[in-house]
């Protein structure tokens, strides 16, 4: 009878052991899901804050480029500001030779800047985008030309025209700088001793 008591208090004992160890298991493994799923939250946090990083260094440098005689590449023109695309333009066409006078009135009537050389007077627009550029840029640059008395219009984007605006354009005095002109002015910025492109 003693030894019948002691076997069923040994089972008990196992029984528990075994659920214990289950127990144990299982709030391992809900340890382990839970750490996986905060590693998870953890690394989307990462990447989007990554992401921003690396935005906000783009501006940045497109931003300093353009303050200094440095040329950026078009990854860092695509994230400039407007205004720090209307300062690379300007110290592009510099490198050419142009006098750049900037405007600065909310009524500039299409026109961002007038470059001249020699008896040569274009009133500029600069248009930076990420869609392609329509047919009212250049109707406004060539407004603006004709307010400023000047003998050419010019549209430069990091973009595109499209077609009904490269129509336009060739009716009129207004030269179109693409996106593609752009690299090569960028490129010719870049060179030591190259020469610039010449409009």
């Amino acid at each position: 009878m003693k030894a019948a008591s002691q076997n069923g208090s040994t089972r008990r004992g196992r029984r528990r052991v075994a659920q214990g160890g289950f127990n144990h298991s299982y709030q391992t493994i809900r340890i382990t899901m839970f750490n996986l799923d905060a590693m998870s939250r953890i690394l989307a946090v990462a990447i989007l804050f990554s992401l921003g990083i690396t935005t906000c260094a783009l501006a940045e440098t497109a931003t300093n480029a353009a303050a200094s005689n440095a040329a950026p590449d078009m990854a860092a023109v695509d994230a400039m500001a407007g205004l720090a695309f209307e300062k690379l333009v300007a110290s592009l066409l510099e490198r050419q030779g142009y006098e750049v006078g900037n405007l600065r009135a909310s009524n500039d009537y299409g026109v961002d800047m007038i470059i001249n050389k020699g008896k040569e007077r274009i009133a500029v627009q600069v248009k930076r985008s990420k869609n392609k550029i329509t047919r009212k840029a250049i109707s406004d640059a060539v407004a603006g030309m004709k307010y400023y008395n000047c003998a050419k219009a010019m549209v430069v984007t990091n973009s595109e025209f499209t077609e009904d605006a490269r129509e336009f354009a060739r009716g009129t005095e207004c030269i179109l700088i693409d996106r593609t002109i752009l690299q090569q002015w960028l490129d010719s910025f870049k060179m030591v001793s190259g020469s610039h492109p010449n409009l």
